[in-house]
């Protein structure tokens, strides 16, 4: 019996844009992004994988318009460059894939390179203002990103860098995306290959997702305080040994997970510097600075799966991972999509109390953590419940902090660790100190005074 199935080549078209519409969540995607998108969801035909696409800012813009002004497009293989469809190019765009010029085996012998990565040296002349459209080789990427390094170098309008494979794709898309010498567009992971470029509203064929065994995962580990003899045996091991490493900072600074690893990081690591996007400019309990914080670890949420689809991922933390740490917001995001391990850390509160020489906590004393930002009423509220003090977030409200100490008679009693275990540590009485200069790693404690065995004299 004949089958019978739909034959009408617009109709087709028409049903599945519409499904990939209804079923893909495109809501994270601007508008001149999301047609590019659509079409990569069709090519591949794989609702998900909007999940592993990036874009950095204006890239899908940025392609458009160097498209329409006849800009060539520039392929790392013929697969890429044979699957676009010329006639709805905006502008006759030159489509160039110089893999089999004559020269590129030599040069590759002579460079100690692959055949890709060589031919991309004879993109020079056309460099400038170009559409760079690389769907297969990880070392053509790697070659790119080494030529736009030098400063005589032309530029291109706009890189998709969508390699395939198990041995530098992740690592060449990751360092595009961490690093963009051009706007950028990429597939996380070890997905890729694409049949033409989607920034010219064509198909785009990604190559379908495989899970396997081997898939990494995401190991964060707690660094302890602050001082690398504090770092365990297990966590000090695995981060000798990443490939991938990723850490919270706030921007233009090192950040203090980074520090703490210094020397101890491999040669060839790469590193994924978390930036965050606002830290005290905003009140912390205001809309703007909830929203752009969950937009930010629901980024990172996203790129440090797609990385862990091909390796392992260390994420540092200062402290322990799950007190008070950073990591807690990524990881209930990421326990649904990727394997988590946690390696624990010494909490940098027990760090401080230890370089204090302050025995905390006596027999049956309670001790209390409390947090700097909280209202002083509060503060005093949980003080006269306590017998020992763990003050943390202090910083700006260190004065805070110290009106409430003073409310419950405790000022006299009560230490400011600042930096501690690290470099820069200063310990004083806070009763003696200038509370208008605290850094943010600061702490201040108050030990209990409880039960404790001691003869009758």
């Amino acid at each position: 019996m004949p089958y019978a199935f739909e034959t009408d080549g617009a109709k087709i078209y028409r049903q599945s844009f519409a499904t990939i519409r209804a079923e893909a969540d495109l809501s994270g995607f601007h508008e001149d992004e999301e047609g590019v998108v659509v079409r990569m969801i069709h090519a591949a035909g794989m609702v998900g994988l909007e999940h592993h696409i990036q874009f950095t800012a204006g890239m899908a813009t940025a392609a458009r318009a160097a498209l329409k002004a006849g800009a060539p497009i520039l392929c790392d293989v013929r697969m890429v460059s044979e699957g676009i469809t010329r006639p709805r190019l905006p502008a006759d765009n030159p489509v160039i894939c110089s893999l089999n010029e004559r020269g590129v085996p030599e040069l590759a012998k002579e460079l100690k390179t692959t055949r890709s990565a060589a031919a991309v040296e004879f993109w020079r002349p056309r460099l400038a203002g170009a559409v760079i459209a690389i769907g297969n080789a990880p070392t053509a990427l790697f070659h790119l990103l080494n030529m736009l390094e030098e400063s005589d170098c032309p530029r291109p309008a706009a890189i998709i860098g969508c390699p395939v494979g198990f041995v530098g794709a992740v690592e060449s898309k990751a360092a595009l995306i961490s690093n963009p010498p051009a706007p950028a567009l990429i597939v996380e992971g070890r997905l890729g290959r694409f049949c033409n470029h989607g920034c010219s509203s064509q198909r785009a064929c990604k190559q379908k997702r495989i899970k396997n065994s081997q898939m990494g995962k995401i190991i964060c580990a707690g660094l302890g305080p602050g001082d690398p003899d504090l770092i365990s045996v297990r966590a000090d091991r695995l981060i000798r040994s990443a490939r991938h490493v990723a850490y919270f900072r706030k921007k233009g600074k090192q950040g203090n997970a980074r520090r703490i690893v210094e020397g101890i990081l491999s040669e060839g690591c790469m590193e994924y510097a978390m930036e965050y996007p606002v830290t005290t400019e905003l009140p912390f309990d205001s809309p703007e600075y909830i929203a752009q914080l969950a937009a930010f670890y629901d980024e990172w949420t996203s790129r440090l799966a797609g990385l862990a689809e091909g390796a392992d991922v260390i994420v540092l933390c200062e402290g322990d991972p799950l007190f008070y740490g950073s990591f807690m917001h990524l990881f209930v995001r990421l326990r649904e999509r990727a394997e988590v391990e946690i390696i624990p850390g010494v909490p940098g509160m027990v760090g401080c109390w230890n370089v204090t020489d302050l025995p905390m906590t006596w027999g049956d004393d309670v001790l209390s953590v409390l947090m700097g930002t909280l209202t002083e009423d509060d503060l005093v509220h949980h003080m006269h419940g306590a017998d020992a003090l763990v003050i943390m977030k202090t910083g700006r409200n260190l004065p805070k902090v110290r009106r409430a100490l003073e409310r419950v008679g405790r000022l006299q009693d009560a230490w400011l660790v600042e930096r501690g275990t690290m470099p820069g540590e200063r310990i004083a009485r806070l009763a003696e100190v200038e509370t208008s200069d605290c850094p943010y790693f600061a702490t201040v404690l108050v030990a209990g005074q409880g039960r404790r065995p001691e003869a009758a004299e």
